[in-house]
């Protein structure tokens, strides 16, 4: 794709720093920069290090060598990318997909093509210019943390799929025989990957130690505190609140005129985390701990479903407390704002 000029297109609001939308597959990155003067410029590089090189060579040649650059957090194509740009000094930003595309319907966008979604994240990264959080490489340890998290939900879906079948009417001996392998040899995998995911914890003692106090708090097993400590980095989090609208479990309001409602989470961010959160949540709220919490919404006319996820996000709310506190959960706790 050649370079192209849209001069003709100008944004409305002013921007401090020219703005990169990179829409990111496995071959090509297709960008769309805004610049300072209100003109914008569209290109296709490789998705490589010779693109890489050739992309911020481009940047330079428009002196736009601090731009925001932007994309989508869809899979990780973009990841070398982003780590290439974090390295010369570039603020990346890696946005919310769902995000991106409610923006993109504003912008009254309906075509589905790459140079459409780039100009969508550009134009997204410059109306929440100020708003934007910057991205950070996980470290090396962290990496393979999140890999192997990955790997063994993979082999715990496997396994539960196997083991479904044998309750689905095999008659056959050998099948049967068959099915019952792959769920050892999964369980195997997943003992084995447990293991040495515990043993890449011991190289971040400050992480071992979050994941250790989060395990005491009512809902929090050891597979959501993991998950919790590797994907999300809590400390760029002011409050619990925030964490919680990052993930996707904040509370909404539904009201027009007379009518009101309690809105529907808006399922933003992680959807694996999200699930384990409301697995744990769905255990909770059976406690004691959550009972008066759960009876005061169930009066409120919520349904099992909604206080689930009532439940989740002040699991969230009490984690992030937790973790920034440095102080271990205390079940007898009571806020002073409660009061």
């Amino acid at each position: 794709m050649k370079e192209t000029c849209c001069s003709q297109v100008r944004f409305r609001l002013a921007i401090t720093r020219p703005i990169l939308g990179i829409d990111v597959d496995s071959k090509y990155l297709v960008v769309h920069l805004l610049l300072l003067d209100g003109t914008n410029r569209a290109r296709q590089f490789k998705n490589g290090p010779a693109g890489f090189r050739e992309l911020v060579e481009w940047l330079a040649q428009l002196k736009a060598s601090d731009a925001i650059i932007c994309m989508e957090a869809t899979g990780r194509y973009g990841e070398k990318l982003a780590k290439h740009c974090h390295s010369l000094g570039f603020k990346v930003v890696v946005a919310n997909p769902n995000f991106i595309s409610r923006h993109k319907e504003s912008l009254n966008k309906h075509n589905k093509t790459d140079p459409t979604d780039a100009l969508a994240i550009a134009d997204y990264a410059r109306c929440f210019e100020g708003r934007l959080r910057a991205w950070e490489p996980l470290s090396p340890v962290r990496e393979k943390l999140r890999d192997v998290l990955g790997q063994i939900e993979k082999l715990k879906k496997a396994r539960t799929m196997f083991s479904n079948r044998n309750h689905c009417g095999l008659n056959d001996v050998l099948v049967m025989d068959s099915n019952n392998e792959s769920i050892a040899f999964l369980t195997a995998q997943i003992v084995k990957l447990s293991e040495y995911r515990d043993s890449l914890f011991e190289e971040l003692p400050a992480l071992k130690e979050a994941r250790a106090a989060l395990m005491q708090t009512v809902g929090i097993g050891i597979e959501i505190a993991t998950a919790l400590v590797v994907r999300v980095q809590m400390q760029n989090f002011a409050s619990g609140r925030e964490l919680g609208a990052f993930l996707g479990c904040a509370s909404a309001e539904w009201s027009s005129g007379k009518q009101k409602r309690r809105g529907r989470q808006p399922k933003a961010g992680d959807s694996d985390l999200r699930s384990l959160l409301r697995l744990g949540a769905a255990s909770a709220f059976r406690t004691s701990f959550y009972r008066d919490f759960v009876d005061r919404l169930t009066k409120r006319g919520l349904s099992k479903g909604q206080v689930i996820g009532a439940v989740a996000r002040k699991m969230l709310l009490i984690a992030h407390a937790v973790l920034r506190s440095g102080k271990p959960f205390d079940r007898n706790y009571k806020s002073p704002l409660a009061t």
